[in-house]
């Protein structure tokens, strides 16, 4: 005989486990000695992003051969975590998280930023005669 589930429970359950993760100490990256220690640096990528970041060995894009430079300028191991979305970062405790938007203005010193390899923009394209934005 099935055990009725009671929704009461599965919320209670529910509420604890998001509880426990937020209120989880933040990840952050270790300190270059314990890279150094370890024999290993991590970085967190998409795994379906490319030109950036591809779970594929054949195409990896260059995001994971930057890293991968990283790891062997530093003559250590690259260890990849596949993330999605970019909040998973935190689950997992990466060293080097090399897609992201930051602004030093809104982070403060809670992100350790190097100088860019590459810089964005966004741009809307109208048809001639159609209503722009304002």
């Amino acid at each position: 005989m099935k055990r009725a589930v009671r929704p009461g429970i599965v919320v209670l359950a529910a509420s604890a486990a998001l509880g426990a993760m937020t209120s989880a100490p933040l990840a952050h990256a270790r300190p270059y000695e314990e890279i150094r220690t370890r024999g290993e640096i991590s970085v967190c990528a998409n795994p379906n992003a490319l030109p950036y970041a591809a779970n594929r060995p054949e195409t990896p894009g260059f995001q994971i051969e930057i890293a991968r430079a990283i790891a062997q300028r530093l003559v250590v191991r690259l260890h990849i975590d596949w993330i999605v979305p970019r909040m998973r970062a935190a689950m997992v405790d990466c060293d080097m998280l090399m897609d992201t938007i930051a602004s030093p203005d809104v982070q403060g010193p809670a992100i350790k930023l190097s100088l860019p390899y590459q810089t964005g923009g966004v741009a809307l394209a109208f048809a001639p005669g159609r209503p722009t934005v304002a």
